[in-house]
């Protein structure tokens, strides 16, 4: 009894901090000013392991493994042969009196709950009693849940932000990066003045922006060089902070998650409207003229079509009619998608506990059809049963059936029940797995020969028809 409540206080926490050299800060986004907080980028690296032979749902198991593969920047759930090979983040490694009266607590309450009988009783233990850091994660919650709300007015860089700074142990500054953010929103309505455009224009807003992101500017005796893309760990498995915005904000390199996320938090400053979009395992722009979308490739820098969208061949009418893909995001599901990014570091940096799960869920109320949120939820109660059965197995010696389960284990069967139920939900949206080499491959065929000039004769259609201001 002891034994299963103490691996599940730390289920999923990692210990091992890989020091990576923080990328090189190239010569781009010209005289933009930049964050200047000397980060060395570096994120737990979490160990695992494919094998778990003894599930009472083989078939669910399979699954579990291709959709931790996939899931962007998330490691996979843990199984057992991890446990005892891994270093993990325990309660046992405290080092202050504080920290140590925790876990007293805790050990007298596991030797309470071991007298009762030898049914296995179980809970998911807050970390939030064993790190105090925690608590910058509740506080962003708390903040972010206000946006989704309607207690608080949406701004999509202050959630950015209240995310990535939780990461950080809130060593970061607001002031610093919300004044890099507008001095990017004003130069671009700077230029828009000296191109004569309307400056309510929606249109020319979203192409001043995307030119000076996609695009090397040359205004009043500067360059402004775009951003750029990073190949190196793009999904973030070894670096969790070369997701963040405020580390494309400082070298000028990101991915298809930091991308879009700044191109909206600028937009937004602007009094623009532009939308987050999904595709498989990528994020995109998507902005609406004359009753036409048109699809912003910040990756490349390029205005692409539906059909090169189609082409990565993981795209099905289900997974359309669900709306996970290539639907438009309101600013509050914006919101409710950065409440995942919340969830996805918390369990990175202290582990799987009831945060983690809180957090989904209530994202979930307003993006209902996240398939991003809705494989953070497969992964977090995968890890949660294989654990079970782990220590049901080792303890007991028995390898129960669901049916066995649901009568000597119901803690463990509804678990059983949740995990089986969201990966109903995923095969229900349609959702096919795509490996990184096939979406390596996609994105780098969207940069043909072809698809630039019709990238090159979009933008100067919709250049043609910006509006000028009226003197």
């Amino acid at each position: 009894m002891r034994t299963l409540t103490l691996i599940t206080i730390f289920l999923f926490s990692v210990a091992i901090y890989g020091q990576l050299p923080t990328p090189p800060k190239p010569a781009s986004i010209g005289s933009f000013s930049t964050i200047n907080t000397n980060k060395n980028y570096s994120t737990p690296t979490q160990k695992t392991n494919d094998e778990y032979s003894n599930s009472p749902a083989k078939k669910v198991q399979k699954k579990s493994s291709q959709t931790s593969n996939d899931a962007m920047g998330y490691s996979k759930p843990v199984t057992p042969e991890n446990i005892e090979t891994n270093k993990y983040k325990s309660p046992f490694e405290a080092n202050t009196h504080k920290e140590q009266s925790e876990i007293d607590k805790i050990m007298i309450e596991l030797d309470r709950m071991e007298s009762v009988d030898k049914q296995i009783i179980l809970s998911t233990p807050s970390f939030s009693s064993i790190y105090t850091e925690t608590k910058n994660y509740y506080k962003a919650y708390d903040e972010l849940l206000k946006m989704t709300t309607g207690e608080a007015p949406i701004d999509i860089g202050k959630a950015v932000f209240l995310v990535e700074n939780a990461y950080d142990d809130n060593k970061d500054s607001y002031d610093e990066f919300n004044s890099n953010i507008n001095e990017i929103a004003k130069l671009c309505l700077d230029y828009m003045e000296y191109k004569g455009y309307d400056k309510n224009s929606n249109l020319a807003k979203n192409m001043v922006l995307f030119r000076f992101l996609s695009d090397t500017v040359v205004w009043e005796g500067k360059n402004y060089f775009p951003v750029t893309y990073d190949f190196d760990d793009y999904m973030g498995y070894k670096d969790w902070r070369k997701m963040f915005v405020s580390k494309l904000l400082q070298t000028g390199t990101g991915q298809c998650h930091s991308m879009p996320l700044l191109y909206k938090t600028i937009v937004q400053r602007m009094g623009a409207e532009a939308y987050i979009s999904f595709s498989p395992k990528h994020t995109y722009i998507q902005f609406r003229e004359r009753n036409k979308f048109y699809n912003l490739e910040l990756t490349n820098g390029m205005i692409i079509t539906e059909d090169l969208i189609f082409e990565s061949g993981f795209i099905k009418t289900e997974t359309i009619r669900s709306g996970i893909y290539m639907d438009t995001l309101s600013n509050q599901q914006t919101v409710a998608y950065i409440m995942q990014d919340l969830a996805q570091g918390y369990g990175l940096k202290f582990g799987n506990d009831g945060f983690v799960l809180k957090t989904l869920n209530k994202s979930m109320e307003y993006f209902p059809n996240s398939i991003h949120g809705m494989k953070l939820k497969a992964n977090y109660y995968t890890g949660l049963f294989q654990q079970y059965i782990f220590e049901i197995e080792k303890r007991y010696k028995e390898k129960p059936t669901p049916q066995q389960l649901k009568t000597k284990y119901p803690i463990v069967y509804d678990t059983y029940l949740q995990m089986t139920k969201m990966y109903d939900v995923i095969d229900n949206t349609g959702y096919e797995p795509i490996s990184n080499e096939q979406y390596e491959f996609w994105l780098k065929s969207i940069s043909k020969e072809k698809n630039k000039q019709e990238h090159l004769e979009q933008e100067k259609q919709l250049i043609n028809i910006i509006p000028l201001r009226k003197d």
